[in-house]
């Protein structure tokens, strides 16, 4: 199937009807610049179709089927790439409104690397009900669609944009991702409202991870204290690196020093400091069994 590019105003005159506001078709990604700006234009049996663009001054022509002209014009003229959930979502409004069969925008699924059959159009439909700001953030590849269906699953009756507002934009992929499953979680398991989550966050002087895995995890915080406690004592607090969710036992000891003089200086101090907490009866709680049975003791 061959296209040409012709004239808007060539065509002008044929198409009295069918036509479709399609204003949106300059912000497709084209493979060129050379084709931004471009209408689509195909003869199916003597009834003519066009996506308009008022800034368009040309078409590409296909005498064709729709549904096939639609597929070439994605083929030859669009970059299709994997993950493009923006431009995808677009080309199915797009078909939807040019009036393609189920069977027909089912076709172009495959080209559009979009789910295929009822999976497909669930996932439109349900994308369809997200609000702006959450469709940015899945379209913008700032959170999966997966973590997002299920945080609308469980607050699709709440104003969820609340929430996502003061999640900072500056957090990863997999942070956010993260926040949402567990804001989900809290809610299911406490009964926690989405208003009492905000609430909680707003006030943490906590980064919103760490406030939100506290949340979820009431045992962590008391871990967390018990061992910025057990730092003071050895008089180490801020010196000592270690994994913040205490999943393993590798400690580092940062020491600044300017010569040998003040590095045995200070590492005797450090052996004092320790040999004083240990005669005085002091736990070791670098050893996270010691750290998790005291914690869980305290309930």
């Amino acid at each position: 199937m061959l296209g040409k590019i012709i004239s808007n105003k060539d065509v002008s005159e044929l198409v009295v009807s069918g036509a479709v506001d399609g204003s949106f078709t300059s912000d497709l990604p084209y493979k060129s610049e050379i084709f931004r700006n471009l209408n689509l234009v195909c003869n199916n049996s003597g009834k003519f179709y066009l996506l308009i663009d008022n800034r368009a001054e040309f078409s590409v022509y296909y005498d064709a089927p729709l549904c096939d002209s639609v597929k070439r014009f994605i083929t030859d003229f669009l970059e299709m790439k994997q993950n493009d959930l923006r431009t995808s979502y677009r080309l199915i409004d797009i078909s939807l409104k040019l009036g393609l069969e189920k069977g027909e925008i089912e076709d172009i699924f495959k080209i559009i690397r979009w789910k295929a059959g009822d999976t497909g159009w669930e996932y439109y439909n349900k994308i369809g009900t997200f609000s702006q700001k959450l469709k940015d953030l899945v379209f913008d590849n700032k959170v999966s669609l997966n973590y997002a269906l299920l945080f609308v699953k469980i607050f699709e009756n709440d104003a969820y944009d609340d929430f996502l507002n003061i999640v900072p934009d500056t957090i990863t992929f997999s942070e956010r991702n993260l926040i949402l499953e567990r804001v989900a979680e809290i809610s299911l398991k406490n009964n926690a409202s989405l208003d009492e989550i905000i609430r909680i966050v707003q006030k943490s002087k906590e980064n919103i991870v760490d406030t939100i895995y506290n949340i979820r995890n009431p045992l962590f915080a008391k871990i967390s204290s018990i061992f910025n406690v057990f730092l003071k004592k050895l008089k180490l607090t801020n010196k000592v690196v270690y994994d913040k969710y205490f999943e393993n036992e590798n400690y580092k000891l940062e020491i600044h020093f300017k010569n040998i003089d003040n590095l045995m200086n200070l590492l005797e101090k450090r052996k004092l400091d320790l040999e004083n907490y240990v005669n005085n009866g002091g736990k070791d709680y670098f050893i996270t069994s010691n750290l998790f049975s005291d914690s869980a003791s305290d309930e």
